[in-house]
């Protein structure tokens, strides 16, 4: 991804001011995680993991599970960024099993991609546990 990331993250906070005082709540977590992609790239990690949580408060209030696998591959971006590799591969297994849950091939390909690049880094996936 290239371009003006502050430009970005400007007018999806304007799209999600716009489209939240209508009242619908219809795809959020989506837009949430591409506001937490953006403050990624941007380097505000704590921005975009706040980002991702708004994602999963939607995404849990309104049953959007088709959303869940590209938010859990978005949190263990970001997660790897700021240094946490194993809790990045969790976040990567969870995107996983939930791109199988909703049969997303690309997702799951996304989340399977990325965990195959943590294992190269050199912790062992399988030694990962869940908090």
């Amino acid at each position: 991804m290239e371009g003006d990331t502050a430009s970005g993250m400007v007018k999806l906070r304007r799209g999600l001011d716009v489209l939240k005082a209508t009242g619908a709540e219809l795809r959020l977590p989506f837009y949430y995680g591409l506001l937490a992609e953006v403050c990624g790239l941007d380097g505000q990690v704590s921005e975009a993991l706040a980002s991702v949580a708004t994602g999963f408060a939607f995404l849990n209030k309104n049953g959007e599970a088709w959303s869940a696998s590209e938010l859990h591959r978005v949190h263990g971006d970001l997660l790897l960024q700021s240094g946490d590799n194993l809790q990045a591969q969790i976040s990567y297994r969870r995107a996983r099993e939930k791109a199988r849950e909703t049969g997303s091939r690309l997702s799951e390909l996304r989340a399977t991609s990325r965990l195959d690049g943590c294992s190269t880094l050199g912790n062992d996936p399988q030694n990962a546990t869940e908090r």
